[in-house]
């Protein structure tokens, strides 16, 4: 056994002394030896054909019309993925379901951009082979990004758009190793699709699935031996599955799970271990059939309509606030007063040898980071009622685990800046009655914010006017009246809110436009009951400067309740 291994290094290392660095270029020839820029390919196969084992091909940017097959040992570089391009998209075969690139054992794969033909079919990466590495990509346009069949693999750093799903894992002959870290999968049905025969270890990953016809999930689970899911962050529209376990060994560990999850975010069975989860926002959360078994603990499920199903969990599992430090700017750190802080599984450890945190970043493939001491989120949805003698205002309450109190500020004049000399009360209720100022003034305006145990203060709650008596030239306010909040922040980048009140139901109409009076994007069109509300704007691909947002409110009988305008400034 020792003569064997020795023969075999033996070869392995005559074959990597004799390595050649060969090239490809746009403007190169179809004559060898390819060694320099000045000798380069045209074509990528054409150099791939001349190379040995433990050769490297370099490739100059430009868009390559052809597909690729390795030959075992080879190491292919290009030149980044915006503009070193494998297009495959003009290719005739017999066979719709094109592979754009093959890969073969010992081989690496970095540094381009693989468009396929269309979204429905085609595969970016195929092989069966050993110590693969593909890495740095960016994969487009195909059924399946990369189909590794039976290979043991790393696939790691790569882009994944307009693709039905990113990875198809799957080995017929033995267990795979193979490890999916890093990358970021926008698909329309699966971010990683498991099967039998595998091993994966699944790690940091940012996966968004936008199913167009309400089928798929993050991660579907198959007969693998085992499966470890860490430290990923799933997001999804149009109500699919977050993470769809099967019946087989599985750890899902410290992921975070964000959007409409139609059936349940997490669906688990027997055999799996679910721990130091974060739900968020959506109708389901974590599910499991009668009569199975999973091990469920040390999750925080929050804002979550259903939060388990076939199950009841134990005080481990928490539903609180997470204090985040900013989910609309996709922020997932923990505050530093979070209760998801040191909350995890006690035998799993942070990186900096803590005790683990709940949450993405969380466990021994998470981050260590400094904590930051923000101030709570401003009160939302305030409200007025007026009566004879009376004014009441009513607010939602906060939720972050180190607040203290509210405190109350009220002005004769619109959009007052705050000081101490116009507090009118400090509480901890969500609810503030005082009698009717007995002052001259015909129209009052509230604020309030929101103090933490480190008395820092939030921003201003909306500001709400309550109209004593009806007032000549006095614009027409009042608490619960139709009206368009300027967006917060104002100016932003790259995010913003948008809110708004609705005296009476309506179909709304929320749109921006640029201000060439371009429609840029229509937020909301659809009816909505009376109440405030909030709409999280995020543009892709504009240029910085002013845009407006315009609020439509149309009633019954198609009578328009409501139009107004507002300005907003991006800056990048």
């Amino acid at each position: 056994m020792k003569t064997t291994l020795l023969f075999t290094s033996l070869i392995f290392f005559t074959a990597c002394s004799f390595a050649q660095v060969r090239f490809v270029s746009k403007t190169g020839s179809s004559t060898p030896p390819y060694t320099s820029w000045a000798t380069a390919s045209d074509s990528i196969q054409k150099c791939i054909n001349l190379c040995n084992f433990g050769d490297t091909v370099v490739v100059a940017n430009g868009v390559y019309k052809e597909t690729v097959v390795f030959k075992q040992g080879i190491t292919l570089l290009g030149s980044g993925i915006d503009s070193c391009i494998i297009d495959t998209r003009e290719i005739k075969t017999p066979d719709i379901h094109i592979r754009a690139v093959k890969i073969q054992s010992d081989c690496t794969l970095k540094g381009f951009y693989i468009v396929v033909n269309t979204p429905d079919s085609g595969i970016g990466i195929f092989g069966q082979a050993e110590r693969v590495v593909i890495e740095n990509n960016k994969i487009t346009d195909a059924a399946t990004g990369i189909y590794p069949g039976d290979s043991d693999i790393l696939i790691k750093n790569n882009i994944f758009s307009d693709v039905q799903r990113a990875v198809y894992l799957e080995s017929s002959t033995r267990v795979r190793v193979q490890v999916i870290a890093e990358n970021m999968m926008s698909v329309n049905m699966y971010g990683v699709h498991i099967s039998f025969g595998t091993k994966p270890i699944i790690r940091n990953n940012i996966i968004h699935v936008y199913s167009l016809e309400h089928y798929g999930s993050a991660y579907q689970g198959g007969g693998s031996d085992t499966a470890k899911f860490f430290n990923n962050l799933i997001i999804v529209d149009n109500e699919v599955v977050g993470i769809s376990c099967s019946v087989v060994p599985t750890q899902i560990y410290n992921n975070l799970l964000i959007g409409a999850f139609w059936l349940r975010a997490i669906d688990t069975y027997s055999y799996n271990v679910i721990k130091n989860n974060v739900i968020l926002n959506s109708p389901k959360g974590i599910a499991t059939d009668t009569g199975e078994k999973p091990v469920i603990q040390y999750n925080n499920v929050w804002n979550v309509d259903q939060k388990y199903k076939g199950f009841t969990p134990d005080s481990t599992n928490l539903s609180v606030d997470p204090m985040m430090v900013n989910e609309g700017k996709s922020d997932f750190h923990l505050q530093m007063f979070s209760p998801l802080i040191d909350k995890g599984d006690p035998n799993i450890l942070d990186k900096d040898g803590s005790r683990s945190d709940i949450g993405l970043f969380g466990g021994p493939y998470g981050e260590s980071y400094t904590c930051q001491d923000l101030a709570p989120k401003p009160p939302r949805n305030v409200t007025a009622k007026l009566d004879s003698h009376s004014i009441t205002l009513n607010w939602l309450k906060n939720t972050e685990a180190d607040f203290y109190q509210f405190r109350l500020y009220r002005d004769t004049l619109p959009n007052f800046i705050l000081d101490t000399m116009k507090i009118i009360n400090t509480t901890t209720d969500t609810t503030f009655r005082e009698l009717i100022p007995n002052t001259t003034a015909k129209i009052y305006y509230y604020k309030i914010t929101a103090v933490d145990n480190q008395f820092n203060q939030s921003p201003a709650s909306e500001e709400v006017a309550v109209i004593i008596t009806g007032v000549e030239k006095e614009p027409k306010l009042s608490a619960n009246d139709y009206k368009l909040y300027a967006n917060y922040p104002n100016p932003f980048n790259p995010e913003t809110t948008i809110s708004y009140r609705l005296k009476e139901k309506g179909n709304v109409k929320l749109t921006v436009y640029d201000i060439r009076g371009e429609l840029i994007s229509t937020l909301v069109n659809e009816e909505k009951e009376a109440g405030y509300y909030e709409a999280e704007y995020k543009p892709d691909n504009l240029a910085s400067g002013a845009y407006l947002i315009v609020i439509e409110v149309i009633g019954e009988n198609k009578i328009p309740l409501f139009i107004n305008a507002k300005k907003m400034i991006l800056i990048k």
